[in-house]
């Protein structure tokens, strides 16, 4: 029972992620555990490549997860995205990315 929604929100982030893979991103920002704002990157966009969802920014990488993990949700806004998962390496990570307004 629980693992038919699990399974769901899995192929839901991963259709999410595929369709802004064309977007530019204007900012890319994490929070870190004292809740203050750190940013990333200006500038870059979403790209699924060997079963891994990598967001360039400023030409480095700047948020990966395997797709085993990643979740996605765009914000209510409607101006961005909330991207988080687990890397190869076991870190967990969390973003958010705001799309470019041209």
């Amino acid at each position: 029972m629980f693992g038919k929604n699990r399974i769901k929100r899995d192929k839901e982030s991963l259709a999410l992620a595929k369709r802004i893979g064309g977007k530019r991103f204007s900012t890319v920002s994490e929070f870190d555990e004292n809740g203050e704002e750190r940013i990333l990157g200006h500038g870059g966009s979403v790209n699924l490549s060997f079963g891994d969802v990598v967001v360039i920014s400023n030409g480095k990488e700047t948020f990966r997860s395997t797709q085993n993990s990643f979740r996605a949700a765009e914000l209510m806004s409607g101006n961005g995205v909330r991207l988080s998962g687990v890397d190869r390496e076991g870190n967990k990570h969390a973003v958010i990315a705001l799309y470019n307004k041209f």
